[in-house]
């Protein structure tokens, strides 16, 4: 038996043994990867709109917990000062046994909180499953083990539609478009990142069998907060729109992409979580309903001011591969690495992906997926170049033209 495998066999104690009773009122919230880019955003959700009490577990890092919490809170533009006391960090890691928490934050998760935003992920394409394992894994189970001690509890599992990407689209046991409320479909060939992910999610999806209370959220590609504007500097998406700007190309590709904002899938987290489900589906996909071509959002970057010569691919794969090699830009080297063809890169197939039953049980609950237009993608160019992530128009730099592979 492998190591997958192996991580696939749910533990026995993982059952839920509740204490039954209590408290009427909601208790708190216990929110993990609350320093990412959704699990931020969900934070802020549950700040804004409830007032119940929000913990979050984060591993300290040069400080304290709650003051590695309030400064990516603040870098993300979301933080007040009026939640002081209300959002609080708790010291732990995913990656440790009973998730790294001190004996009476535990029992304070144990015995006030009542609802789990699992939010944390070790997040990278290019690491090996066994890099990921701890965090994506290990940390799922500890999560679970938390679900099912003490209060009752329901949790939020924030999972992937990457976990769907080892499909083979056209295969007669798969369909062309994977819907929402899907069971969780075979591995495939999956990357390290998503393998895990999808470890993980089988393994809430095998709690909930045992009668754990859970809900699986896939979200896909997440654009930026509406309202603050600041978009997630590791999104691919992102990254490869500030490459073409930083060298000043785009090429010949009219994907579609499916980017929704981070607040509305923050805010379907939260407002499906909080719903009166009583039976849960399998899984909620996070998608904005229409997509954006990639052609569409080079239109928009050139009449914000960039120049972007429309290069064919290939040419335009050997300008970057040439640029990297000298870039000082982050951006440029990190598309640069998961081209196909470079070292991290991975061979899973990528079906179309459904969301209009998640759409339609959320427009029940009056909540809408903002419109990808060009006054909000315009926001968040202006928010990207005040903060040194997108390249300003009037500072674009040509890649070097040493290479014959160029224009």
């Amino acid at each position: 038996m492998n190591t997958v495998e192996q991580d696939r066999l749910l533990p026995a104690d993982v059952v839920p043994r509740n204490t039954p009773g209590g408290s009427d009122r909601p208790g708190a919230v216990l929110v993990t990867g609350a320093t990412g880019f959704l699990g931020a955003a969900v934070v802020a959700e549950l700040a804004e709109h409830t007032d119940r009490r929000i913990h979050c577990l984060v591993r300290p890092r040069d400080g304290t917990a709650q003051e590695r919490l309030e400064a990516a809170l603040r870098d993300f533009g979301l933080w007040s000062d009026a939640w002081s006391g209300r959002v609080t960090a708790l010291a732990g890691d995913l990656a440790r046994p009973g998730c790294g928490l001190s004996d009476v934050d535990r029992r304070v998760v144990l015995d006030d909180v009542d609802t789990i935003h699992h939010c944390g992920a070790g997040v990278n394409v290019s690491y090996p499953y066994e890099a990921l394992r701890a965090a994506n894994v290990t940390g799922t189970v500890e999560v679970l083990r938390l679900v099912c001690e003490g209060r009752p509890k329901r949790l939020a599992h924030v999972s992937t539609v990457s976990v769907l990407y080892g499909r083979a689209p056209g295969d007669r046991e798969t369909p062309d478009v994977v819907p929402d409320f899907a069971e969780l479909g075979p591995a495939g060939a999956l990357g390290g990142y998503g393998l895990s992910k999808w470890v993980a999610e089988d393994l809430v999806a095998r709690a909930r069998e045992r009668g754990v209370d859970a809900l699986v959220f896939r979200p896909g590609a997440l654009a930026g907060h509406t309202r603050t504007g600041v978009s997630n500097p590791n999104d691919y998406a992102w990254l490869f729109l500030r490459t073409c700007a930083a060298m000043g190309a785009a090429p010949l590709a009219g994907a579609p992409l499916w980017w929704a904002p981070v607040d509305h899938a923050a805010r379907a987290v939260v407002r499906l979580t909080d719903a009166s489900v009583a039976a849960a589906p399998p899984a909620y996909h996070l998608i904005a309903p229409e997509p954006t071509r990639y052609t569409t959002l080079f239109s928009w970057l050139r009449r914000f001011g960039h120049r972007l010569r429309p290069v064919d691919f290939a040419l335009w794969r050997g300008r970057l591969l040439d640029a990297a090699v000298a870039s000082d830009r982050d951006e440029v080297r990190r598309i640069a690495a998961t081209l196909p063809g470079s070292s991290a890169g991975g061979a899973a197939a990528i079906p179309d992906v459904a969301s209009d039953r998640t759409d339609a049980a959320l427009a029940e609950l009056g909540v809408r997926c903002p419109v990808l237009d060009e006054p909000l993608a315009r926001r968040y160019f202006e928010v990207g170049v005040a903060r040194a992530e997108l390249a300003a128009p009037e500072t674009i730099a040509m890649a070097p033209r040493t290479s014959r592979r160029g224009p």
